[in-house]
């Protein structure tokens, strides 16, 4: 099913993602949404960060997905939206099934609890040592952050 290199992208795409992954800040109009949306709080006038990703995997079609994260007060941020594609949605699907990941899905995109933006950091950082890349279903996936 899973490996253990699913944990860190999976929860970057399942809201904590995913996943710096491509930072803006946005007061303006979101762009164009992917095919599926997941509206945790409503977004309108807040001050948006956006995270981007795009993740190819051989014989696969590729998983895009936005992460739009808002400011709860001045040390944490939370999920707001999250944004995927087809392959993306098989992707956060599959992976948050794994027991590695439940948990954090369930605490930060479900459950809406904030955490902090050197956690996010950091745990970016540990995925980018480990060359941005996880195995799902015994396909791995490559990914890219803009």
């Amino acid at each position: 099913m899973t490996s253990p290199r699913t944990t860190l992208p999976t929860v970057l795409i399942a809201g904590l993602l995913a996943g710096s992954l491509g930072s803006g800040t946005a007061h303006a109009q979101l762009p164009t949404p992917l095919t599926h949306v997941q509206e945790l709080e409503p977004v309108g006038g807040k001050t948006l960060f956006l995270k981007q990703f795009s993740c190819q995997a051989p014989g696969k079609p590729e998983a895009l997905g936005r992460l739009y994260l808002i400011r709860v007060n001045d040390r944490t941020i939370k999920a707001a939206r999250i944004e995927y594609n087809d392959e993306g949605k098989y992707v956060l699907e599959t992976g948050k099934s794994a027991p590695a990941v439940s948990g954090y899905y369930d605490r930060y995109v479900v459950k809406q609890q904030p955490f902090t933006p050197f956690t996010m950091n950091a745990v970016l950082g540990l995925w980018r040592m480990f060359g941005l890349k996880f195995t799902l279903d015994k396909v791995t996936y490559q990914c890219k952050m803009t």
